[in-house]
């Protein structure tokens, strides 16, 4: 009894030995550019806003007509990188 669970065992770990071995070790590709661009930015941030006054959400009622400023103000961490853009939305008031 003692012989097959040993040998049970044995089988197990040489099962998992080769399928380490045989299975390619997994690497991430490295991405160099994690930035996004002002503008790609800036189409979100029109997008969102169309998409807040389109469903009526709450704060939203009146701004239609509003426009997002094209020119963000960049903001950065202590070790110089880039955070978030921060885009302005703007109204006339009629």
């Amino acid at each position: 009894m003692n012989r097959n669970k040993i040998g049970v065992g044995i089988l197990v770990l040489a099962t998992l030995l080769v399928g380490m071995v045989l299975i390619p070790a997994v690497s991430a590709q490295a991405e160099k550019d994690y930035s996004v661009t002002a503008e790609e930015a800036f189409k979100h941030a029109s997008a969102n806003m169309i998409s807040f006054i389109a469903a009526d959400a709450p704060g939203f009622e009146n701004w239609t007509g509003a426009s997002v400023d094209p020119k963000p103000v960049e903001l950065y961490d202590i070790n110089g990188q880039k955070l978030f853009y921060q885009f302005s939305v703007y109204k006339e008031k009629n």
